[in-house]
């Protein structure tokens, strides 16, 4: 199965009488961007599925092991910072295609240790700037309504997620990219988070925002890394910073800036910036060391998509 998303907040005026689905109730006749697509290779068969949620999709990725579906959802949010890690689980593949599944949303319950309520705005435990190198949180998923999932409350989809997000205090990172499980343990799972400019703590909400004028404190972003319950996906073991561009003199400072795409060998995670002069950067999983692979020849560009293709070659290969 392939999985696309549309990655737009934009408000369609314009509905082919063809199209799959017609106006949302909040902005009709106009229906917003924001779903995720399933296609299947083998059939050519595809489905929207509103139920992963209404927002800007930059990846959806299953995770191997359970025994059931189990996809991670990443919002690229154009209004940084303001985004949230999801997960959409089905019993099985058709279940998937027909929506019958249920989307869920990330929230921290202990930090270092402690448990903190998961639902207080101001637990010290709810974005990315509360989170530091060397700190290990936990967490888990709560159930998204489904009415906010799929978009068809009295508010515009995007919107009301958004804002059911932060009554229910989801945990808020900047803006997140993509995702990679580890080859070794697919419990384990990176989440790139992009960062941004004069990201800086909200003392009137207990989340962040970004003021003019201010210097801010997640302009370089970060790598996360989950471990997840081995029987129980919805259960996070520990949540934790595995590489941040805004700690020099923290373990897990790598000089890295925006990324973006990444994927994982065996044996390393592979970072593509999203930046002028963009590189790509190798951090050892086991060490942690980082060292720069490779560079764009074009000042103004970045590389885009990163796959690990040793599998494809015969020759044993050590990236």
């Amino acid at each position: 199965v392939f999985l696309v998303g549309e990655e737009t907040s934009n408000i369609d005026e314009d509905i082919p009488a063809t199209a799959a689905f017609g106006p949302d109730p909040s902005v009709a006749p106009g229906r917003q961007g924001g779903y995720a697509v399933a296609l299947d290779t083998e059939t050519g068969e595809y489905a929207h599925i509103p139920g992963m949620g209404r927002l800007n999709h930059e990846n959806t990725v299953a995770l191997p092991g359970y025994n059931k579906v189990v996809m991670l959802t990443t919002d690229d949010t154009f209004t940084a910072a303001t985004s949230q890690l999801y997960m959409y689980t089905a019993k099985n593949q058709r279940k998937m295609f027909q929506d019958k599944g249920r989307r869920y949303a990330f929230q921290v319950t202990r930090a270092n240790g402690k448990p903190v309520n998961p639902r207080d705005a101001f637990n010290d435990a709810n974005d990315y700037l509360d989170i530091q190198p060397g700190d290990d949180f936990r967490g888990r998923f709560i159930p998204v309504p489904k009415a906010i999932a799929k978009g068809t409350t009295g508010e515009a989809p995007q919107a009301a997620l958004e804002n059911w997000s932060n009554d229910n205090n989801v945990f808020q990172f900047v803006r997140l990219e993509d995702v990679a499980y580890d080859k070794n343990d697919p419990s384990v799972v990176y989440v790139a988070d992009t960062g941004g400019s004069r990201v800086v703590p909200d003392p009137e909400t207990g989340r962040m925002h970004r003021p003019s004028g201010v210097a801010g404190l997640a302009d370089n972003g970060r790598v996360f890394k989950f471990v997840f319950d081995e029987r129980n996906p919805r259960k996070v073991k520990s949540f934790s910073v595995f590489a941040d561009g805004d700690a020099p003199g923290a373990e897990e400072h790598v000089p890295c800036t925006s990324p973006d795409n990444i994927d994982t060998s065996r044996n390393s995670l592979m970072v593509q910036e999203d930046t002028d002069e963009a590189a790509v950067y190798r951090i050892d999983l086991a060490t942690g060391d980082s060292s720069v692979v490779a560079t764009v020849n074009d000042p103004d560009g970045e590389s885009s998509g990163i796959v690990d293709a040793s599998a494809w070659y015969l020759s044993l290969i050590h990236i």
